[in-house]
């Protein structure tokens, strides 16, 4: 794994929201499904909650036939209202 990888990610299924998780942990959780195309997640660097889809380096480890990348179902769905942590700002408006 890249050295410049975030260590601490958050990711959010529906409206539950989870973290600081390392890097690995969320990979091996995406690997076996448990967190899907359509979660949201944010580490410090990004200026908002993105779809795991919209990120190739998590969406490459998405189980095979999960459609991802701009393309991929749901990408137009607003962004909803998660606590980010403080280092990061308010979510926006």
């Amino acid at each position: 794994m890249d050295d410049k990888a975030p260590s601490e990610w958050y990711y959010a299924v529906g409206d539950h929201q989870q973290g600081p998780v390392a890097l690995d942990r969320l990979i091996e959780q995406i690997r076996a499904g448990a967190i899907p195309a359509d979660a949201w997640v944010w580490h410090e660097g990004l200026a908002s909650w993105v779809l795991l889809s919209s990120l190739d380096e998590l969406a490459r480890h998405l189980p095979s036939g999960i459609p991802f990348g701009p393309t991929g179902a749901g990408q137009s769905r607003s962004l909803p209202r998660f606590e980010t942590p403080a280092a990061a700002g308010p979510p926006p408006a």
